[in-house]
């Protein structure tokens, strides 16, 4: 090729040739992906280069890896519309054998998760210049971009609604988040932290306070981060377990969410109070919660099984008592100050000299807090009730949704039907169904006992409501029925969580996936 194509544009560069009158200097995007590519091209001339090269003619002088031959040709034809270079490009890649078509498909792959990632660092960029200026591109943009704050504002000015709906209106709602379980299209975690370490390299690259020697350290680091990952293998070698799934779903709390939700319902606070509203959303209704298919998702999986369940449910709990626990004791130690008045000091006073406060260990923070820092007194006795409230009541970071094929609850009703002698639950009609179903739920009487006869696929059903009972309500959010048709395939479950004594019932939600013709 007679010479280096051009440096690739932003991602978003046709979007801002529609409008570039509107733009000013300091709105332009910086190339993320452009300094991506250039990294990993720099990376590949000096990993695949010697491994495919046997295989190209066209890298004889190697100046540039084959990756590379093979990018450049594909932009090339992408700017002319050259039928040549498309079957330049043909022959090149039909001429790889099959380890080093590996490795170039590979190459692309990487590629497109740096693009990805560069995306997502322009579009916070491009919020930080929008919070600074109110510029943008155009009106889709700007409306894409919006945040609570504007919102509100526009209920109030567009839509002519008071602040008062506003609030009522936010306190009546949740948003529930859904983490489903879909292990085939999960990326692994080590690369998910390389990830996040090249978008938080990127960030810093471009601070305008960075220095010579910083901007040489952090795109070192770079380059480390961006061959880490194409070194490292995207496909997992053996099959993820439930207990993986969550895991690995855990680690976005632990790595943004735990930390980005507080921060937007402050948001939401300081916006509330700039169209009037001084109240704070009240803690009892919260805006945003989380839910889980991960261990819960049963339909079509024998993986997931009750101890499964009580696995995940555990495994959440944990987490989120090691994050609260984290969170006091960093609280701890930044409240350092002395200087209180009196009130308390006086309770610190009184804390201090509990007899409790010397039976207390624990692992980061081992001595006595010096009565001089009454601050850290006080959030050491938060501390200890928020432990005692741990081992008292337990906390959930994310509620479990449970899921099951409705013909499954059929065969365990036909097995108790069955058994009391009364028929085949699965024969009845519909209309049959329901009358029986809400006798039963009307009345008090225990349908069956420890000698109900069952395959492995009835104890299965009936362990899980078991394992409901058996944990804190709040591990759990709504119950899914898959495959539903008829409203006795709702009130099936509602006998079967009375059955098999769930304290409170969950929410049950009925998935019309199919129609009886």
């Amino acid at each position: 090729m007679a010479g280096k194509l051009e440096k690739m544009a932003s991602i978003d560069a046709q979007l801002r040739m529609l409008a570039p009158s509107k733009l000013s200097e300091d709105d332009k995007l910086v190339e993320y992906d452009a300094l991506l590519l250039d990294r990993f091209h720099d990376i590949s001339s000096t990993s695949s280069r010697t491994s495919m090269a046997r295989t190209s003619a066209r890298c004889e002088n190697l100046q540039r890896s084959p990756v590379q031959e093979c990018y450049e040709i594909a932009a090339e034809y992408e700017r002319k519309h050259d039928s040549q270079k498309l079957d330049e490009l043909g022959n090149m890649l039909t001429s790889l054998d099959p380890g080093d078509s590996i490795v170039m498909a590979k190459a692309f792959s990487h590629m497109l998760n740096l693009a990805n990632l560069a995306e997502e660092v322009q579009i916070a960029y491009r919020r930080r210049v929008k919070l600074k200026k109110g510029d943008f591109a155009d009106e889709n943009s700007a409306l894409a971009e919006s945040d609570i704050e504007e919102t509100f504002k526009r209920l109030v000015v567009d839509l002519k609604k008071s602040p008062a709906e506003v609030f009522d209106a936010l306190k009546s709602q949740t948003v529930d988040l859904v983490l489903t379980a879909h292990p085939t299209q999960s990326v692994r975690r080590s690369l998910l932290q390389k990830h996040s370490r090249v978008r938080n390299c990127l960030v810093q690259l471009y601070s305008k306070d960075i220095t010579p020697d910083d901007k040489q350290e952090l795109d070192e680091a770079l380059q480390r981060e961006i061959q880490a990952a194409f070194r490292t293998d995207e496909i997992r070698r053996n099959q993820p377990t439930p207990q993986d799934e969550m895991r690995a779903g855990m680690s976005y709390f632990h790595e943004t969410i735990w930390k980005g939700v507080p921060k937007f319902l402050r948001r939401v606070d300081t916006a509330l109070k700039n169209i009037g509203i001084d109240e704070r959303a009240p803690y009892n209704a919260p805006l945003i919660q989380f839910s889980s298919w991960m261990g819960g998702d049963r339909d079509g999986n024998p993986r997931v099984t009750p101890e499964v369940t009580r696995d995940v449910c555990l495994l959440a709990r944990m987490m989120a008592a090691n994050l609260y626990c984290a969170q006091i004791e960093d609280l701890m130690f930044e409240l350092s100050m002395w200087r209180c008045n009196d009130e308390l000091r006086a309770r610190a006073d009184e804390l201090q000299r509990s007899s409790k406060k010397n039976v207390k260990h624990y692992i980061e923070f081992w001595k006595k807090v010096p009565l001089s820092e009454p601050y850290r007194v006080i959030l050491g006795d938060v501390r200890d009730k928020l432990y005692n409230t741990l081992s008292t009541f337990g906390l959930c970071l994310v509620r479990l949704d449970i899921r099951q094929e409705s013909d499954r609850h059929t065969d365990v009703l036909d097995a108790i039907t069955t058994y009391l002698g009364i028929g085949s639950y699965r024969e009845w009609s519909e209309e049959r169904r329901q009358e029986w179903l809400l006798s039963e739920l009307n009345g008090k009487r225990p349908l069956f006992g420890p000698d109900l006869p069952t395959t492995d696929e009835i104890a299965d059903v009936l362990d899980t409501f078991r394992v409901i009972a058996e944990l804190p309500a709040d591990n759990f959010g709504a119950y899914i029925i898959s495959m539903a048709t008829a409203p006795s395939d709702v009130l099936a479950v509602e006998l079967l969580q009375r059955e098999c004594h769930v304290k409170t019932p969950l929410r049950v939600v009925p998935l019309f996936e199919k129609w009886l013709i």
